[in-house]
């Protein structure tokens, strides 16, 4: 609990009031309230010190006085000191003067002569008696120390001197009056030179805290037995304009709502200027180029009042400068700068960048995927910010919200299960971000998900297994087939690249594909007697990073054409044949082949007439030369059969063979001579000779006759 010192409050002061600000707040006002504080009587006067000396001379004459130091009591009024009483003696009486400015003072007065010789010393009591119910009183002793007679005392001129000493008097100023000393404070403020009675300013006066200054001051000679006489010097401060007003911001609005409506009280100002007079006088003033102006409403006080309309996302913060100037000579002034911090309201809904904003996605990514999403701008703070986003219903997407105490909320697409791009390749979402205002605002943008393609389709071809005609005679880089494939995806994810699957023997040799295309054409050539087919294993592979792959047979068929003439082949022919050869004889074994096929295989044989030969088919290629007649080889011993072998081709094509069957002699005619008797005549060396011949021939013979 705080106690109420009016001593504190207004020293030296009769009365005593404090004004008070009281502030209505909706809307801001400010009333004032006089308070008057009333003294009581809470404290005892109190002398300088517990004793003062007096020094008499014992030729003063009866009726002398002599000045007492009087005591102090801070309460004022009715309380402060009435009235000083002297203990009994029989040398003094006590004089008490009254003075309506500095209230009651004593004087010693003597009433009969002293004799030091008798007593040199007197011991007495002063008493200040205070006008208190009931009152208050406090002693202090005085010392009359009796002198040595001295002739003449010293003289003032007058017994009270005034003077007007303005408070801003450069300190060594002087006055030349002559004076002693006598209250508590003056040799704080004031000397006196000990020779000249000039007093001088030691001290800063302040006519704001000391109106006036009253100095007893006192003169002794310098005799043996020194006398004194005293007076008093009533120093007035005369005030000049020293204080600068002052500005006290009695009441402020912590924020100003950008709503508010003209003629709203933002502060109440108190204006204070310590002088008086001109010099206390003052005037008010603001800076320009804001929404406020100043009003003054009664005496010192003033209020910021609203003259405009405000908008917190344009300028949240008014730095209002305000002066205060009195009229001193010259003038002071002051200035204060005021911060009037303007307070939000809901007026801005959230606004995205762009009306729509595309995310993309890879269609491969994890259901639980995360995706940041640009957040909205609303210029309105705090609880009338952005406080949530949502999300329009879907089955892949989720939203999920972060919270940040600096940058507010964030949001980012959750992904829900996997997506696949060739069945759904986009989805439009709306993201609606809400303040917390009351009622709350809110913006929209439409979400683009674009779902990336991932190499998740591997390339398809239209048929699994192609067939092709091609004629054996074809011409080289004539193109077979063109191959189809497709891949789902897109990008160089279905750029698809086509080759023979390696490891297929001669195929690179006779075919080659395009890359590109997947067109297959003839590079070498084709012999359908030689390969009537050929099974080509194709890949198609895509160009993603991981790419996928995936094959088809393409079945060439070389059709035939008739390039190939028969050809005949004896698998078997008898030396000779015996002329005495029974008919059906088998005398040759021939194989007729065509390398074509079809029609252009197919064969058929002929031999030439006039002779005892037939061609008899066996099987399919096989033919046999038969003897259909008699052989006499007397007659004719050599025959040249010619065999013709024809295909069905178109145009037909022919070979041709000659065999040479030879005709063996048997023993079927008997020795003729040309003569039925011959003369001969032989040497035995010849008839040697003739018998070899035989044994040869004979020999022949049988060998013959052994083969069939």
């Amino acid at each position: 609990i705080n106690y109420i010192v009016k001593e504190q409050l207004c020293p030296n002061s009769l009365a005593c009031t404090e004004t008070l600000e009281a502030i209505v707040n909706d809307p801001l006002q400010m009333h004032s309230v006089e308070i008057k504080i009333l003294d009581t009587n809470d404290h005892s006067p109190v002398f300088p010190g517990k004793s003062q000396t007096i020094r008499v001379a014992e030729s003063a004459l009866v009726g002398s006085k002599f000045p007492l130091l009087g005591a102090d009591d801070p309460d004022i009024g009715i309380n402060s000191i009435s009235s000083y009483k002297l203990s009994q003696n029989a040398f003094f009486n006590l004089e008490v003067h009254t003075d309506a400015d500095q209230g009651p003072s004593a004087e010693l007065v003597l009433l009969k002569s002293l004799d030091r010789e008798r007593q040199a010393t007197l011991r007495l009591v002063l008493t200040a008696v205070d006008g208190g119910r009931p009152p208050r009183s406090g002693t202090t002793e005085i010392h009359v120390v009796v002198l040595d007679a001295n002739d003449n005392a010293p003289a003032f001129s007058k017994s009270v001197y005034k003077v007007s000493v303005p408070e801003n008097t450069a300190i060594g100023t002087s006055v030349k009056y002559s004076f002693k000393q006598g209250q508590k404070g003056i040799s704080d403020t004031f000397s006196i030179d000990f020779n000249t009675g000039e007093i001088s300013l030691i001290g800063e006066l302040d006519y704001e805290s000391t109106g006036a200054y009253e100095i007893r001051v006192e003169a002794r000679d310098g005799g043996s037995t020194p006398l004194a006489s005293h007076c008093k010097v009533l120093v007035e401060v005369v005030d000049v304009n020293d204080n600068a007003p002052e500005i006290k911001l009695s009441s402020l609005l912590d924020s100003v709502p950008e709503d508010s409506r003209k003629g709203t009280v933002i502060a109440l100002i108190t204006v204070q200027d310590k002088d008086g007079g001109k010099n206390g006088k003052v005037h008010c003033f603001m800076s320009k180029n804001s929404p406020f102006v100043l009003e003054s409403t009664q005496g010192k006080y003033y209020s910021l009042v609203l003259s405009g309309a405000l908008d917190r996302e344009e300028k949240q913060i008014y730095n209002v400068s305000i002066t205060a100037i009195d009229e001193g000579t010259p003038p002071l002034s002051s200035t204060t700068v005021v911060t009037v911090r303007v307070s939000d309201v809901n007026d801005n809904p959230p606004r995205f960048p762009e009306a729509s904003v595309n995310v993309y996605v890879k269609e491969n990514s994890p259901a639980g995927s995360k995706f940041p999403l640009l957040g909205a701008d609303d210029p309105d703070i705090g609880i009338n910010s952005i406080s949530s986003y949502k999300l329009s219903q879907n089955t892949f997407f989720n939203l999920e919200v972060h919270t940040d105490a600096d940058q507010g909320p964030s949001a980012e697409l959750v992904l829900l299960k996997s997506l696949d791009r060739e069945r759904q390749a986009t989805f439009r979402l709306v993201l609606t971000a809400v303040d917390g205002g009351r009622p709350p605002r809110s913006g929209t943008t439409e979400i683009h998900v674009v779902v990336l393609d991932a190499n998740d389709n591997a390339p398809v071809f239209s048929k699994s297994l192609y067939k092709v005609l091609v004629s054996e005679d074809v011409a080289l880089g004539t193109s077979v087939l063109k191959l189809n494939a497709t891949d789902l995806d897109e990008g160089i994810n279905s750029e698809l690249l086509y080759s023979f699957k390696q490891g297929q023997k001669g195929i690179s040799d006779k075919f080659t594909i395009d890359p590109g295309t997947g067109e297959i054409s003839v590079i070498g050539e084709l012999d359908y007697e030689s390969t009537s087919a050929y099974e080509i294993r194709v890949e198609a592979r895509d160009g993603g990073s991981t790419p996928l792959a995936s094959h088809c047979k393409v079945l060439v068929e070389v059709v035939d054409v008739n390039d190939n003439a028969p050809e005949i082949k004896l698998s078997s022919l008898l030396d000779s044949v015996r002329e005495d050869a029974r008919k059906d004889t088998a005398i040759a074994l021939i194989t007729v082949q065509d390398k074509d096929g079809g029609k252009n295989g197919k064969v058929h044989c002929s031999m030439s007439k006039n002779s005892p030969f037939v061609l008899e088919s066996t099987q399919e290629k096989y033919y046999s030369l038969v003897l259909s007649g008699t052989l006499d080889r007397e007659k004719n011993e050599l025959y040249n059969v010619s065999i013709t072998a024809t295909d069905e081709g178109t145009p037909p094509l022919s070979g041709t063979t000659v065999l040479t069957v030879r005709v063996s002699d048997v023993n079927d005619n008997p020795p003729l001579f040309p003569e039925a008797s011959v003369n001969l005549i032989l040497s035995l060396s010849i008839l040697l000779c003739l018998t070899l011949l035989f044994k040869i021939i004979f020999n022949l013979i049988f060998t013959q006759l052994k083969m069939f």
